[in-house]
């Protein structure tokens, strides 16, 4: 599951704000996930970023002002994994800064899922001025049964 989304449906991300923008469902019930994702740069530089997977509610409000929406943990209610920041996983992204001409390549995530939700996955981050974009994630996945 999962797929091509672009930044303009991703949604903004404004000046030194953080929060969650939900990218895709990657899949629904218990299994083991594995797959990639992959972030390409947009209209300016948003940084901080990690990604979420969760089945649970994850606030997604675009905030500005410096108002950041709270980054969960992995003990958070409803997430099923959590990524370091991306410049901590196999990339050439330095300070998890996703300028316009960055390309992440595919990152590889792999993570077990024990619960009967819908499972989607989420990109943290906040803007390096207003109103900027990723140009796009693409997240795919596949399940395996697990008993």
């Amino acid at each position: 599951m999962g797929g091509l989304v672009s930044g303009s449906t991703i949604g903004n991300f404004n000046n030194n704000s953080k929060r969650y923008a939900e990218i895709t469902t990657v899949g629904t019930g218990a299994g083991f996930y594995q797959g990639y994702v992959r972030l390409v740069g947009g209209t300016g530089q948003v940084k901080t970023i990690h990604l979420l997977f969760s089945d649970g509610t994850v606030n997604t409000t675009e905030t500005s002002g410096g108002t950041d929406t709270a980054a969960l943990t992995d003990s958070s209610s409803g997430v099923v994994y959590k990524t370091p920041d991306i410049e901590h996983l196999n990339t050439n992204i330095s300070e998890s800064r996703l300028v316009s001409s960055a390309d992440t390549a595919n990152l590889p995530i792999a993570f077990r899922y024990t619960g009967s939700g819908t499972v989607k996955c989420y990109m943290f981050g906040q803007g390096n001025g207003n109103s900027l974009q990723i140009g796009s994630a693409d997240v795919r996945f596949v399940k395996f049964s697990a008993s």
